[in-house]
C-alpha cells in the first residue's frame, strides 16, 4: 500500500509539472515595420516571437473598414509561421507603391491548433 501512495504521489507531480510548465501558445513582441513607411519607397515587414508552430492569416483594411488584402501562411513555414523568430515581408515596395497615403488597420489571426489569438496593429503610409 505504502509504494503504491508513492507512486501515485509521484505521478500527480509529473501532471502538476507538466500543466504548469508545458509550451502553451503565445505570440510575443509584434512589430510592424517601418511605421510610418514611406509610400513606394518601404515594404510592410512583420516581425514576432512565436511560442510555437501556427498558421496565420493578415486582414488589412483601410480606417474606414474596406478590406484591402487577405494573406495566409500555412502551418510551420521557416521564417513566417515556426517556432520561435519570424521575420517576412508581407507587402513588398511595389504593391505599397499602390496604396493609398493614410492610416491602415492590420488583423492577424494566429492559430497553433488548439488555441487562436488575435492581434490588432496599425500602419501609417505616408
Amino acid at each position: 500500500m505504502k509504494i503504491f501512495n508513492k507512486l501515485t504521489l509521484i505521478l500527480s507531480l509529473l501532471c502538476i509539472h507538466t500543466a504548469c510548465y508545458g509550451t502553451f501558445f503565445d505570440i510575443e513582441n509584434l512589430r510592424i515595420g517601418p511605421n510610418p513607411l514611406v509610400q513606394g519607397k518601404d515594404p510592410i515587414i512583420i516581425n514576432y516571437v512565436a511560442s510555437l508552430p501556427h498558421t496565420a492569416e493578415y486582414f488589412v483594411y483601410t480606417s474606414t473598414g474596406e478590406l484591402i488584402l487577405t494573406k495566409k501562411f500555412e502551418h510551420n513555414i521557416p521564417s513566417i509561421t515556426h517556432a520561435g523568430e519570424c521575420q517576412f515581408i508581407l507587402l513588398n515596395s511595389l504593391a505599397m507603391g499602390r496604396v493609398p497615403k493614410q492610416l491602415y488597420v492590420v488583423i492577424i489571426v494566429f492559430d497553433s491548433g488548439t488555441e487562436k489569438i488575435k492581434k490588432k496593429q496599425y500602419v501609417i503610409v505616408k
